[in-house]
């Protein structure tokens, strides 16, 4: 008695309407959240195997001068790999230093990467 029925049923739509939309909101975040952490860590695993490649690949360069050329070049050349950071370079390094004859010559290259 003397309560508006439309006024309640209106409010019960508000009511049901802002359930539903927290209902969402709450599996965005979710969603979001997940996804966010998915591609962090993703983008950590690529840091990761681009870290291992570029040392996996500098001790591979590292032990093919010490077989041609001996221990004491191998050591300088594995100090100057070390501060290359750049795993494409490092690569194009590998390129070329199987062809190179010269330890002179080899050294020189790597001094002007």
């Amino acid at each position: 008695p003397g309560v508006d029925v439309s006024k309640l049923k209106s409010l019960r739509r508000v009511q049901t309407m802002f359930v539903e939309d927290k209902i969402d909101w709450s599996e965005k975040w979710v969603t979001q959240g997940r996804e966010e952490g998915l591609e962090k860590g993703r983008a950590e695993g690529r840091a990761e195997a681009r870290a291992e490649t570029l040392a996996v690949t500098r001790k591979m360069l590292v032990n093919f001068v010490q077989a041609r050329f001996g221990g004491s070049l191998a050591d300088r050349v594995s100090a100057l790999l070390a501060k290359i950071s750049d795993l494409q370079t490092v690569l194009e390094i590998g390129e070329w230093l199987p062809a190179c004859d010269n330890p002179e010559i080899l050294l020189n290259r790597l001094e002007s990467v």
